[in-house]
């Protein structure tokens, strides 16, 4: 019986060190609204740049929304001191909003926290709750590799009309997906209509 307790502490407390919140969350608790308004703004900017705060990783399965609260956040004069120590950081960690390149705010972002170590490749994120099907082939027909899941982080290799040839550059934080060969798959076609 005290095996069992001390598995389930222990599964609770590995839990806990996965994930605790939501990017959306930290950024809404910011705002003192939602489920993580009771942090300080000190936790919760030092946690959006993963340098402490509350929790260990936090899930970031919406990158473009996310990304969208972001560029406001970042660009929000209400919390210049905390954009000095941390801004940076989180705008280099959040894949330097590439999602928002093509808003108009998004020249203010580079002015203040500039593009060195920022990706000149075009970056593209899985945007299905069911997640996107990695293709051997540009078309539907037999050819699956994996399932990536909401959230993935692609790399354009080339544009083929409807579809993008890509390289995954991250599943997700916490698990790859199975793939038909012994290597997780790293490269291959997702229909445009699955990324964003």
């Amino acid at each position: 019986m005290h095996k069992f307790f001390a598995l389930i502490v222990i599964l609770s407390n590995l839990n806990l060190a996965m994930s605790c919140g939501k990017v959306s969350w930290a950024i809404d608790g910011i705002y003192s609204k939602g489920p993580m308004k009771k942090f300080t703004k000190l936790e919760l900017f030092s946690g959006l740049a993963k340098k402490g705060g509350p929790c260990k990783e936090m899930g970031n399965y919406k990158p473009t929304s996310n990304q969208k609260k972001l560029l406001k956040l970042l660009l929000d004069k209400q919390f210049v001191s905390y954009l000095k120590k941390y801004g940076k950081e989180i705008f280099f960690i959040h894949d330097c909003l590439v999602t928002q390149k093509k808003t108009p705010n998004y020249s203010k972002l580079i002015s203040i926290y500039g593009n060195y170590g920022c990706s000149s490749k075009e970056i593209l994120f899985v945007n299905s709750q069911n997640g996107g099907n990695l293709r051997s082939t540009p078309n539907v027909f037999n050819n699956k590799l994996t399932l990536l899941p909401n959230g993935a982080k692609l790399e354009v290799i080339k544009h083929l009309g409807e579809w993008i040839e890509v390289k995954v550059l991250r599943y997700n934080p916490y698990f790859t997906p199975p793939c038909k060969f012994k290597k997780p798959c790293k490269k291959g076609f997702i229909h445009n209509s699955l990324i964003q």
